[in-house]
């Protein structure tokens, strides 16, 4: 996975499969107990994006019809959900080391500086 590439977790994986990914990339950035909540917080915006996307793709793969308002408003969802990972993400890329942080260029979800955060 590439700079701004999105991880498993967004792609609509399974939550276990972002947790272990999220754990890979958790130990590959070396998170040390100051950055912990930081890296907890952004955890937690990854699973629920995760999810939220799951369960998006489950309505509409169940050939379930949405009209107009529901469709907006899965969208809507979803950037508000978006935000929230890219917010955490860049709450986090300031807890790092610049090493970590140059780690981080190619594994965060969102990472900062790829026009995600605002």
């Amino acid at each position: 996975m590439g700079p701004g590439m999105m991880g498993p977790g967004m792609m609509g994986a399974s939550v276990a499969n972002t947790e272990q990914w999220l754990a890979e990339v958790q130990q590959k950035l070396g998170i040390t107990a100051p950055e912990e909540d930081a890296w907890k917080a952004y955890k937690q915006a990854v699973i629920n994006q995760s999810a939220l996307m799951n369960a998006h793709r489950e309505t509409m793969w169940n050939g379930q019809t949405l009209d107009n308002e529901q469709f907006a408003q899965m969208r809507q969802q979803g950037w508000q959900t978006m935000q929230q990972t890219a917010q955490a993400a860049n709450a986090l890329y300031q807890t790092l080391t610049p090493e970590q942080q140059s780690k981080a260029n190619g594994l965060l979800v969102y990472p900062r500086g790829r026009g995600w955060t605002r």
